[in-house]
């Protein structure tokens, strides 16, 4: 449950679309900036979920910049599979 945040807010920045012709060029700066405001979102949500989860899951409770790290590693991983997703739709259609 914990990994489903980190790709959906992957999926939705990757598929978002800006529409007509002038604003196309600045969309990869709009997409990298929502990215990046919702990476410090999940990586918040993983430390609190982490807390209030330790005793069921059998860790540690754990802070935030280790909710950074898993966070990125979580993104990194995901990031391709989503980029590959969206490729193929926009293929498609």
């Amino acid at each position: 449950m914990l990994c489903l945040a980190p790709a959906w807010v992957l999926v939705s920045v990757t598929l978002w679309t800006v529409h007509g012709e002038r604003g196309k060029e600045m969309r990869p700066f709009f997409s990298l900036t929502g990215a990046g405001g919702f990476f410090f979102l999940s990586a918040w949500l993983l430390m609190i979920f982490a807390g209030i989860l330790h005793d069921e899951v059998g860790i540690n409770p754990f802070g935030y910049r280790t909710s950074l790290l898993a966070t990125i590693g979580l993104w990194l991983v995901l990031a391709p599979a989503a980029g590959a997703i969206a490729s193929s739709m926009r293929q498609r259609g």
